[in-house]
């Protein structure tokens, strides 16, 4: 009998940004950041945007926390109140009841996360009022997300360069034949920034100011062009700020786009050689923001001598990839389910 469930949602809980997909397929995405700031007594008092702001900035009373890092739940108790306000924020967007007990809660998880990660993950989602959870690899709903055949026997090499980490997957007939990932991500080049002004100009930056340099940079129209980043001196401790060339962000990225290439190069020696002779065809496929860093995409061109396509520079595939299989009839679930493309419910 071909049923469709209810009512259906997908969450990216993701170390900077969390992202969820409610309502019909096609809709909006919520994305907000990662963060929440609570009081005493562990009442939401800000998130998202709102609890960014106040990081550095808060009362003793208020404790601002990021409860993801990179891809691992370290904080669940702040995960879970962060996570409950923003479903009321979505359903609310979306004039659409929580998923209820008859709608069904699609979960990205990293590839590489272990059972017990994956396990903290489901009770977490529980407890912050989702019911049928579906844990889904996220190389699968980038895969879905993207609008790729998941189905036919090719491959399809999908990089995500998130904030805090950097995977790489082969992927063929929604099945992952290699995959490996590394703690390297957009923060990296924060932090090599924020070491660059420390030790070379003596002034200690914000991680948000470190953000904001290297987003101001990576989008300047003039390689020589001076940007001023503030910060405050390390020797009188007053304001101040610095002037920084965007011809300077090439050398501050080159260890992560090193550690991408490696990424790469070992998913391909993992992999059978036909699916990697696919990847001529195919070319690599790049996603999320980390991927936006100037120079990123040319470089790795220049190491593998293989076509690389920007496809997600929002980050959005992933979250829905997971909404688009979470939302199949029941039928089409349960065959896909036959051919592995889709994890069994938690």
């Amino acid at each position: 009998m071909r049923r469709t469930r209810q009512q259906t949602l997908a969450l990216d809980l993701g170390s900077s940004t969390l992202r969820l997909c409610t309502g019909p397929v096609g809709g909006a995405v919520l994305c907000a950041p990662s963060i929440v700031a609570l009081d005493h007594a562990g009442k939401v008092r800000a998130w998202g945007t709102d609890a960014l702001r106040l990081r550095g900035r808060a009362p003793a009373e208020l404790e601002v926390i990021q409860p993801v890092a990179r891809g691992v739940v370290t904080h669940p108790h702040a995960a879970v109140r962060l996570l409950r306000a923003a479903l009321r924020a979505a359903a609310a967007d979306a004039g659409v009841p929580g998923p209820g007990e008859d709608g069904e809660a699609a979960v990205c998880v990293p590839d590489g996360a272990t059972p017990l990660q994956r396990s903290a993950l489901a009770e977490l989602c529980e407890e912050a009022g989702l019911r049928r959870i579906r844990l889904i690899p996220k190389s699968l709903s980038h895969v879905v997300g993207l609008g790729l055949p998941v189905r036919e026997p090719s491959g399809a090499l999908v990089v995500d360069v998130g904030t805090h980490r950097t995977s790489a997957a082969m992927m063929t007939m929604g099945y992952t034949m290699a995959a490996r990932s590394s703690d390297y991500g957009g923060e990296t080049v924060n932090a090599a920034l924020a070491q660059h002004l420390r030790l070379g100009y003596g002034l200690m930056v914000s991680a948000e100011s470190a953000e904001d340099a290297k987003l101001r940079l990576a989008q300047a129209t003039s390689a020589m062009e001076p940007l001023p980043v503030r910060g405050k001196d390390l020797t009188g401790g007053w304001p101040r700020a610095q002037e920084l060339a965007p011809a300077d962000l090439p050398g501050l990225t080159l260890r992560l786009r090193e550690e991408i290439v490696d990424l790469i190069s070992a998913v391909m020696t993992d992999s059978p050689a036909e699916l990697a002779h696919d990847v001529l065809d195919r070319g690599i496929l790049l996603c999320g923001r980390g991927a936006l860093l100037p120079g990123l995409e040319e470089h790795i061109r220049a190491q593998t001598r293989l076509p690389v396509h920007l496809l997600d520079p929002e980050g959005t595939a992933s979250v829905i990839g997971a909404h688009r299989l979470a939302a199949q009839p029941e039928s089409e679930a349960e065959q896909e389910e036959e051919t592995g493309l889709t994890p069994s419910p938690v």
